[in-house]
């Protein structure tokens, strides 16, 4: 599957704070942080914990299995340099969430 893909309502998104999505056989998490929408693989490349169940601090998601951080704006982590979190680029259309999955 590739190409724009409704992923949630961005009224539920507000609401929740956070979604996760199975979508074309991934796991996406959808957080609604600092008055944006960021899509993201929901796995920790670290540790394959749910990056959906992290807690957000300041511009970054925290791995709930080991406290990785990862930047909620390029995905790198301070840790190591080789694990980075995949962004989806997103896009509002009205109250529609759209990922762009390659």
């Amino acid at each position: 599957m590739t190409g724009w893909t409704r992923l949630v309502s961005l009224a539920e998104l507000k609401s929740r704070g956070r979604a996760d999505v199975e979508i074309g056989g991934r796991d996406v998490a959808i957080l609604w942080h600092r008055d944006r929408v960021v899509a993201l693989w929901n796995r920790c490349p670290h540790a394959n914990g749910r990056v959906a169940d992290g807690e957000l601090k300041d511009d970054d998601v925290v791995c709930p299995l080991h406290r990785w951080r990862f930047s909620l704006t390029t995905g790198k982590t301070m840790r190591d340099r080789r694990m980075t979190a995949t962004l989806y680029p997103v896009r509002v259309e009205g109250d529609d969430v759209l990922v762009d999955l390659p």
